[in-house]
């Protein structure tokens, strides 16, 4: 709903007076309590330093710096507008590369035609006790649209992230005018500003800091050996290394089969034919060794034989006399003496009977 203005001014009730006075001192508590950990940290926001809008047509002279509500419309040509104070609500030094993310916050209060708005970057200075349609600050180039709200999107919050401007703001390549919310595409709407009473849910910036890493901790336990994975593909084959030095002999192997035949030459034949002959040579000596071998054997029985007849012959007719060194012979009347025998005969003698004659 648009409030009434009377005389370029509103009738405003004593809490709509005080409450501007409240709100700063709110988010003035806030901005001082500032959150500082490891990791990214989050801040409460930057303090809203003023909100209002405008129209242009019959209204352009009014100034609604006091309204509890912010207006969005493209009929009417209603444009909304906030500054933040970003740079004063960071700690000292901060600069873009610090800020992790910079999200706009508003609150829908009421959707009454359905449509869109651009949040555009507000380049002149501008107040909200006495900006109106006629002084209106120069907008520039739009930021970020279209932002679609519905029926659906009454009495819920909107976040816009905002983060590479609220970096240009801190990195000081940009001016902080604040940033306007043009209305588009027939839409009629309105968000809650800081004077809201009603619900009291003002537009804010949420700022989150990177932060500084901490010391690094001592190293943690090994934790458990994982499961084994699936066998992976087999690779491509290597090249081939370098020969590794010869081996040990191994064991003789296994007699294999008999080989054919091979062809015979005929001087291969020739010597075959001489060495069967020279077999056949050594063959006939052999048995002819053998046989003279035999009858060798034989002759010498045959002597043995003759003589031990020899010696029956003579034992039976002849008998030595040690005393007197005669032989006597049985049935023979002659004395034989040793002088009168002839000495090969007593040798003879001697490898019959073992008689040692001198």
């Amino acid at each position: 709903m648009i409030p009434r203005a009377t005389g370029g001014s509103w009738n405003k009730p004593f809490f709509w007076l005080i409450n501007p006075y409240l709100s700063h001192l709110r988010f003035a508590l806030i901005a001082s309590l500032l959150f500082i950990g490891i990791g990214n940290s989050a801040y409460a926001g930057p303090v809203l330093l003023q909100d209002s809008y405008i129209f242009t047509g019959a209204n352009a002279y009014l100034n609604f710096g006091a309204s509890p509500s912010l207006p969005v419309t493209s009929n009417y040509s209603g444009t909304s507008y906030l500054q933040f104070a970003v740079n004063s609500y960071v700690p000292t030094g901060t600069i873009g590369k610090d800020v992790a993310k910079a999200t706009l916050k508003i609150f829908v209060n009421s959707v009454i035609a359905q449509g869109s708005f651009n949040v555009s970057l507000v380049t002149g200075n501008w107040s909200e006790e006495t900006i109106r349609g006629n002084n209106k600050p120069s907008i520039g180039a739009q930021l970020i649209g279209p932002i679609a709200i519905t029926s659906a999107s009454a009495k819920h919050w909107i976040s816009i992230d905002i983060t590479n401007q609220v970096k240009d703001w801190l990195d000081g390549s940009s001016v902080n005018n604040g940033l306007a919310l043009v209305g588009a595409n027939g839409i009629n709407a309105s968000f809650d500003s800081k004077e809201s009473a009603a619900f009291s849910q003002a537009p804010e910036i949420d700022i989150i800091m990177k932060g500084v890493p901490g010391i690094q901790g001592p190293k943690g336990d090994i934790g458990p050996t994982g499961a084994t994975g699936a066998l992976g593909p087999t690779g491509a084959t290597g090249a081939t290394g370098a020969q590794g030095p010869i081996g040990l002999i191994g064991l003789t192997g296994a007699t294999g089969p008999k080989g054919d035949t091979g062809s015979v030459t005929p001087e291969l034949t020739a010597l075959i034919a001489k060495v069967n002959s020279l077999q056949a040579t050594v063959t006939s000596l052999q048995e002819a060794n053998t046989k003279l071998t035999t009858d060798v054997n034989n002759l010498k029985s045959t002597v043995s034989s003759l003589q031990s007849d020899v010696i029956v012959g003579l034992g039976s007719v002849m008998t030595y006399d040690s005393a007197n060194q005669s032989v006597l012979f049985t049935g023979v009347d002659v004395h034989i003496e040793k002088a009168l025998l002839n000495k090969s005969v007593f040798k003879h003698l001697n490898h019959l009977y073992g008689i040692i004659l001198d």
